[in-house]
């Protein structure tokens, strides 16, 4: 988790429809994909973690920190007005208010989902991005799946307004949410990003060294003599 200045250059993206529209050069480089783009969101988080984490606590208003007592930590705060892009490289969020940001590696989010929840001094139920992210201050990637080292930010993107329009006939389909929206380009940016393989954790470490056990090379070879075993029945029979 970093702390960003200044609001992204988005000429720098490509737009995910403009990349799907043409073969790349490259799978591995390039200018970051653009997946999505939501404005004037929320972000729905606990007081003393916002607190906690410098580069968190700066997208927050100043006023709005002074006076809490270690009581009031607990409780949960919103901070509006924050920007989101989805990018195939980092999830990236900035508050043009305070003009602070964050840059959010994707191995850092250990878990992201959509969740339904009640926004505090309020009574409206509404739908948001839930995400655990790696505490930068007491942990590494790796261990954001402990929970308790994780902090815990929903992000509640905002809703359009919606038209009076003619009702939709029976058999259409709803429109994806913009919460939806999100989780989708988060879950893809995410797959391109996929933890590192520790050490004994593939299946091949299991068997290395013992009698008999296929290695990568026989695998092949094996697979080869079946083949043709395959096709010389399929020759005479």
């Amino acid at each position: 988790m970093e702390s960003i200045a200044a609001p992204p250059d988005t000429t720098t993206f490509i737009p995910l429809a403009e990349h799907q529209s043409r073969t790349p050069s490259s799978f591995h480089s390039g200018p970051p994909i653009l997946y999505s783009h939501h404005q004037n969101c929320k972000l729905v988080l606990l007081e003393r973690e916002a607190l906690a984490v410098p580069a968190l606590g700066a997208l927050r208003e100043a006023s709005t920190a002074n006076g809490t007592t270690e009581e009031e930590g607990d409780k949960e705060i919103v901070i509006p007005g924050v920007n989101v892009w989805v990018t195939s490289e980092k999830f990236l969020l900035h508050n043009p208010t305070t003009n602070t940001g964050l840059s959010i590696p994707y191995p850092s989010i250990s878990l992201h989902a959509i969740q339904r929840l009640q926004l505090p001094s309020s009574e409206d139920q509404v739908q948001g991005l839930y995400m655990q992210i790696a505490n930068p201050t007491t942990s590494s990637y790796t261990s954001a799946d402990d929970e308790e080292d994780a902090l815990t930010v929903t992000v509640v993107p905002e809703t359009p307004t919606q038209e009076s329009s003619s009702p939709a006939e029976e058999g259409d389909e709803k429109p994806e949410t913009p919460t939806q929206t999100l989780y989708a380009a988060v879950s893809a940016c995410s797959n391109l990003h996929p933890d590192p393989v520790e050490p004994g954790d593939e299946d091949e470490d299991d068997y290395e060294g013992e009698e008999g056990a296929f290695q990568s090379g026989s695998i092949t070879e094996c697979f080869e003599k079946i083949m043709a075993i395959m096709f010389r029945l399929r020759y005479f029979y």
